[in-house]
Parts: structure tokens; sequence; C-alpha cells
């Protein structure tokens, strides 16, 4: 098999992640690594298919081996031990929900856009981060992210899936 056919098995791998079937996602995430065992981005989304936070912690320490410096490895192993102390603060008050006018395709193509989770530039286009893989047109990298009303407005229920939102503003 080539890399290409572990890049396909790998987006293969995400899709049923995304689908909520993480044993299917295992299934495709173990042979992209047996392909390429140092696969950094497999390892990541491996820790996200495995049951048990103890194959989770494994699977981020694989990643940091191989790249000391990804940041969403060492956020997920920060928060699996526990050592990420969330302060307890009280929420701001939020102004009301005044939806902006949609963006035309063209205007949207003119925003900077970076990922929320690794902080990669990227394209404008870009459907997800070329860095960390995580979808990038979702509420979790967009400003009105702290607002319910859009959400419940678009039926959007999981803040990292891909969305259409004509309100969608990258962070």
């Amino acid at each position: 098999m080539t890399s290409d056919q572990a890049a396909a098995l790998l987006e293969t791998a995400v899709a049923a992640l995304y689908a909520g079937d993480r044993r299917s996602a295992r299934i495709y995430l173990t042979q992209v690594l047996a392909l390429e065992p140092y696969h950094e981005h497999a390892l990541l989304w491996l820790s996200g298919a495995v049951e048990l936070p103890e194959q989770q912690i494994a699977c981020l320490e694989r990643v940091l081996a191989i790249n000391p410096y990804n940041h969403a490895a060492i956020r997920g192993l920060a928060q699996l031990r526990g050592s990420v102390v969330t302060p307890v603060v009280a929420e701001p008050e939020l102004a009301p929900w005044n939806p902006p006018e949609p963006l035309s395709l063209s205007q949207l193509a003119e925003l900077p856009v970076s990922c929320y989770a690794c902080d990669a530039q990227l394209y404008a286009s870009a459907t997800f981060c070329w860095r960390c893989h995580v979808a990038v047109r979702c509420c979790a990298n967009c400003i009105f992210r702290p607002y319910t009303e859009c959400k419940v407005e678009q039926a959007i229920q999981s803040e990292q899936s891909p969305n259409c939102c004509p309100w969608w503003r990258p962070i």
C-alpha cells in the first residue's frame, strides 16, 4: 500500500469517528499505523477512537514522541492526567443575539482563518486543518461560539462538527 492509500484510510477513519463509529475508526487507524507506524495524525485520531483513558494516554505519548510540539496531544494528555485545572469563573454576560448579515463565499474567502485547536494558518476554503485535522468551519472555530441561538436555529449538535451556518465567522 502507498501513502495515498494510508491517507484514504485516515480519511475514512475520521469520517467514521465523526459518524460516531469508534470501532470502525479504530480498525482503519490500525491499518494506517500498520503501513506507517509513525503517522502522527493517525495516532492522534486513534486517541479519540480508543475506549480507555490508559489507551488514550498511550496514543498521545506516542504522538509526543514523534512531535514533542503537537499542541493537541499536549492538551489532551494534560487533561487526561488531570493537570489542567479549569478555574471556576462566572460566565460573562452576553449581549443579546443579533445575527450579522450572512457573508458571500467571496467575502468568506477574504477572511483570515486559523485553527482553533493548533493555531495553524489556513486557507479560507479549508474544511479541515492541515496540521491537526480538526474541522475548520465549525462552531468551535467561530466568534459566536458562546451563543446558543445560532446553533438551535441551525440544529447543530456538536461544536466540532463541520457546518454551513450562514453566520459562521472564524476566530
